[in-house]
């Protein structure tokens, strides 16, 4: 059984789970947009008024910080929290990735409009804008958890959700810049986010 070093897992069960859940959300957010859309990051990081280094920035603050709060036992709560925490991970991966699918060849790193660009509005696009963000918030709030720390985890909530309403703030300019109406329409009928935000 692998050990853990540090004694922040409730069991070794959760210490291979983490290990695996961890690298893996990485490695299926990698490999999901390359094949729906291999030339997704094609403009250069300036096309979205810097809102792709905001997320990162948001992201490494959200991890560092919440490594910062278990090392130090600030707002401890292990046990069943973490288990939690791994399940939301999941799940908010799989949520991000079932948006992504949808998004197909519209997705990308940065803000940009493809050509003959439409309303995605099926899966996920259904009731909410910007599913794949509502993803990416699971999943750094369940990684926070698991570590153990609620202290963390409201952080991470803040920081990671801060840094994805700048970058929508710049994504929906755009697309109300390039589709008019038809964005218009749909964003009254939709949440941002979450349900009812």
């Amino acid at each position: 059984m692998l050990r853990d070093p540090f004694g922040w897992f409730p069991s070794p069960l959760f210490n291979i789970l983490f290990l695996l859940v961890f690298p893996g959300v990485y490695a299926v957010d990698y490999i999901i947009p390359r094949l729906i859309n291999p030339g997704y990051q094609r403009q250069s990081l300036r096309s979205d008024n810097g809102s792709f280094i905001v997320i990162t920035l948001a992201i490494f603050l959200a991890i560092s910080i919440s490594i910062y709060f278990r090392m130090n036992n600030i707002g401890i709560l292990a046990g069943p929290f973490q288990w939690l925490g791994l399940f939301v991970m999941i799940s908010g991966s799989a949520f991000r990735e079932w948006a992504l699918i949808h998004l197909g060849r519209y997705f990308s790193r940065t803000v940009q409009i493809e050509s003959g660009h439409r309303v995605v509005s099926s899966g996920p696009y259904r009731q909410i804008r910007h599913p794949a963000y509502t993803g990416m918030i699971a999943i750094y709030v369940g990684l926070s958890m698991a570590l153990g720390t609620w202290f963390g985890t409201l952080f991470s909530f803040l920081i990671v959700t801060a840094g994805l309403l700048y970058r929508i703030g710049v994504e929906e300019k755009a697309l109300l810049d390039a589709l008019d109406e038809e964005y218009r329409t749909y964003m009254k009928h939709t949440w941002r986010l979450f349900p009812g935000r």
